[in-house]
């Protein structure tokens, strides 16, 4: 059984700065005095990446370390912080169509599981009926775990071949509604730690269903996952709200054009 007392013990135990160190003030920017007269210093230093490095390489960064805490001689004391950061990436879509949005994604993953067969033309789609019974059986079948089975490796392979993602500059200002989506396949970024060399985020590995996947497919192919169930539901409640005698008539539809043009109207 886990002990929540160990747990929070060393936050209950840290308790605020002057605690520990009785703090004077600053003789500049990198500096402290104290009131018992000593000096201190806080040092930052940039991990190395040591996943990618072999054994020998792992062994050099730990003689380098240890040459560098002998600079320090017998009347320094030297207290290490170690810190192991996990950057969540996300981007953003613009959220109305056109110039592949969120809107198109949406329109794409549904199109892919209620539209017949691509006939080459996505203007053919537009009268395509949409009836409530074809919505409600879908929505039968997903509630199955078999329904899902090979959804995340066909998922990531349609979206590649049907988009093609590009980074565009906000402007100032700029007040269009936009959609949180995580980082697209393939797809990677960098940042500069502290004037230290660029390091370029690495995917940890992940299980989707009862296979190993990169952690920002495994997240692209839940958000889509995700993404389909709710704009199902969506989709049965506009066409249960469309004129008819009964709310609940399985032979109900609305047309492909309507039913994102209702989806979007409010936007």
């Amino acid at each position: 059984m886990l002990r929540l007392d160990k747990v929070i013990k060393p936050w209950k135990e840290s308790a605020a700065l002057n605690d520990h160190i009785n703090l004077y003030g600053f003789w500049n920017e990198t500096t402290f005095l104290t009131k018992s007269g000593d000096v201190g210093m806080v040092l930052s230093i940039s991990g190395v990446d040591y996943e990618s490095l072999d054994r020998s390489e792992q062994e050099y960064a730990v003689k380098r370390l240890e040459a560098a805490l002998k600079a320090f001689g017998p009347g320094f004391h030297v207290y290490q912080y170690l810190f192991k950061t996990c950057v969540v990436g996300t981007m953003m879509l613009q959220v109305l169509p056109p110039d592949n949005s969120f809107g198109d994604l949406a329109k794409f993953l549904i199109g892919w599981l209620l539209l017949p067969a691509p006939s080459g033309n996505p203007g053919d789609y537009d009268n395509q009926p949409i009836t409530l019974g074809t919505v409600l059986d879908f929505q039968t079948q997903m509630k199955d775990s078999d329904f899902w089975k090979g959804f995340p490796d066909a998922a990531l392979v349609v979206t590649k071949n049907q988009f093609v993602p590009t980074l565009k500059t906000l402007q100032q200002n700029q007040d269009e509604p936009l959609a949180v989506i995580p980082p697209w396949p393939g797809s990677s970024f960098s940042y500069v730690p502290g004037g230290a060399p660029p390091v370029t985020g690495k995917p940890l590995k992940v299980m989707e269903g009862n296979s190993p996947m990169d952690g920002d497919n495994a997240a692209f192919v839940e958000y889509c996952h995700h993404l389909i169930v709710g704009a199902l539901s969506e989709i049965g409640l506009f066409i249960q709200s469309a004129p008819g005698e009964s709310r609940y008539d399985r032979a109900k539809s609305m047309k492909w054009s309507e039913i994102w043009n209702q989806m979007f109207a409010q936007l």
